[in-house]
């Protein structure tokens, strides 16, 4: 009786234990999905003008270039942006380029109108102009 009841002991725990990950794996799935924008924003977003999109993309690089040390590396006393949105497939793209005093950062930076998110791709930061 003891050689059944121990291998099933070892099946029971492993059986708990994989529906216990797979619990686990679908909370994440569905509490990770990126919720929408809301509604207003997903008609204006294509109408917006180049102009509108370079301030938001500008507003959105020091929001993050606050959380690390970007804005430092480059130069505070004279900051330069450079882009020109484009826009197709409700997303708005354009390269991002930022020069200061002391260096520059570029990026490909993408604004989905769905979900109202920026998407940062290829950033690279330079020391020196």
């Amino acid at each position: 009786m003891r050689r059944f009841w121990k291998p099933l002991s070892y099946f029971i725990t492993l059986l708990l234990g994989g529906l216990l990950t797979l619990a686990c794996l679908a909370a994440l799935m569905i509490y990770s999905r990126v919720a929408p924008a809301d509604e207003a924003f997903q008609q204006a977003c294509p109408r917006f003008t180049p102009e509108e999109v370079r301030e938001e993309y500008i507003r959105s690089w020091l929001r993050s270039a606050g959380k690390d040390e970007r804005k430092a590396a480059i130069g505070l006393d004279s900051l330069s942006f450079n882009t020109a949105p484009t826009f197709g497939g409700k997303t708005w793209f354009g390269k991002l380029q930022v020069s200061g005093s002391k260096g520059s950062d570029e990026a490909y930076v993408i604004l989905d109108c769905r979900t109202g998110m920026f998407d940062y791709s290829g950033t690279e930061l330079s020391s020196g102009r």
